[in-house]
C-alpha cells in the first residue's frame, strides 16, 4: 500500500490503576511481554506481527466495561485456527467465555479481560480463498509471525487480524475512513465493512454502535486503535484540511509523535510516526516491534513514500 499509513500498530486499553492487565494477558491469555512499567504506568504485550497491545493505567479512572459482543465500541480479533480448544483451554482457567458462534464463512468467540473488556477470536476456514486469510497461514507456516524482541505467541493464537468498530452509521462512517482518513476499502463481509490497515490487517465497521460525546482527552475512552504513519504532520495538515477535529494534536515521545482524531461518531483513532535511530532522530529510543515494522514495509513497497 503505497501511502503515509503503514499498518496498525497498537491497540490501546486504558484501564483503571487497580487492573490486573500486567498479569491477565501473559498468564491468563498467553500474549508475551514486550516490556512492563510499574503499576502506575504501562504494560506492553506482543499481539502478533509488528502489533503491540498497550494497556495505560489511568489514576482516577473509574473501572468501566463493554462486554456485549453485540454493541461493544472496539474489539481486537486474533487470528487462530483452533477455535474451540482456545476457548476450552480459557473456560477452563476460570474466564468468561463466548461463543463459538458463525460469523460469515468463519467461526468467532470471545474471552472477557480482567476490566470486562472483549478480546475476540476468528478462525477462518481451511478453504478460505480470502488473500488475508491466505497470507496469514503462509506467515504462520514461514514462521514470520514474529517479534525479534520478546518470546513466542501461544502455538494456537496467531496475530490480530481485524479490529471491528460498532458504529450508528456504517455507510457515513465508511466515506469517512475511505474518502477522508485514506483506508483502501477491501468491500462487505457478513454486514461489515471491510478497509485494509496494512501489513494484513483489517478494520471492519459493523452496525450496532452509538454516537458519543466527544471525549476531551484520550483518558476518557475505553479502547483505541492506533495506526502507524511514515509523516504524521502531513496527515494532520490534510486531515485538518478536510474539517477532521483532534483531541491531542501533538503528543511528544522520546520515541516518536503520537496525535489523536475523531472520526464523525467520535470515536477516537491515533496516528503515531516512530523514529528510527540513526536516520529519523539519532540517539533516540527504537524498539524491536518497530523496526520490524519498517523492514516489513521496505520488503514489500520499497523507498519510503513522501
Amino acid at each position: 500500500m503505497k501511502r503515509n499509513i503503514k499498518s496498525l500498530g497498537w491497540f490501546i486499553r486504558f484501564a483503571p490503576q487497580s487492573s490486573k492487565a500486567g498479569t491477565f494477558y501473559p498468564q491468563k491469555l498467553g500474549l508475551p511481554i514486550i516490556r512492563q512499567g510499574d503499576a502506575e504506568t504501562v504494560d506492553f504485550f506482543w499481539a502478533g506481527e509488528a502489533i503491540v497491545i498497550e494497556c495505560i493505567y489511568v489514576k482516577g479512572k473509574a473501572s468501566a466495561q463493554d462486554p456485549n459482543p453485540q454493541t461493544a465500541a472496539l474489539v481486537p480479533f486474533f487470528r487462530n485456527t483452533d477455535l474451540d480448544g482456545v476457548l476450552a483451554r480459557y473456560r477452563s482457567a476460570g474466564l468468561e467465555v463466548f461463543g463459538p458462534e458463525q460469523r460469515g464463512a468463519a467461526r468467532q468467540g470471545f474471552v472477557l479481560d480482567c476490566d470486562g473488556q472483549l478480546v475476540g477470536l476468528r478462525q477462518s476456514p481451511a478453504n478460505s480463498t480470502s488473500p488475508f486469510d491466505r497470507e496469514a497461514a503462509r506467515r504462520v507456516r514461514r514462521g514470520e509471525a514474529f517479534n525479534p524482541g520478546c518470546a513466542a505467541m501461544p502455538k494456537d493464537v496467531y496475530e490480530i487480524g481485524w479490529v471491528t468498530r460498532r458504529v450508528n452509521d456504517v455507510a457515513a462512517m465508511s466515506v469517512f475512513y475511505r474518502d477522508i482518513v485514506g483506508l483502501p476499502e477491501l468491500g462487505n463481509d457478513a454486514g461489515h465493512a471491510q478497509f485494509n490497515l496494512g501489513d494484513n490487517t483489517i478494520l471492519e465497521l459493523a452496525p450496532g454502535g452509538r454516537e458519543r460525546p466527544l471525549p476531551q482527552n484520550r483518558y476518557e475512552t475505553l479502547c483505541v486503535f492506533i495506526l502507524r504513519v511514515f509523516n504524521s504532520e502531513l496527515m494532520k495538515t490534510q486531515l485538518k484540511a478536510k474539517g477532521v477535529r483532534f483531541v491531542h494534536e501533538h503528543i511528544q515521545w522520546d520515541r516518536g509523535q503520537l496525535s489523536y482524531f475523531a472520526d464523525p461518531e467520535n470515536n477516537l483513532v491515533g496516528i503515531e510516526q516512530r523514529y528510527h535511530p540513526g536516520r529519523y532522530a539519532p540517539k533516540q529510543i527504537g524498539f524491536p516491534e518497530d523496526l520490524e515494522a519498517e523492514r516489513r514495509w521496505r520488503e514489500l513497497d520499497g523507498p519510503v513514500p513522501i
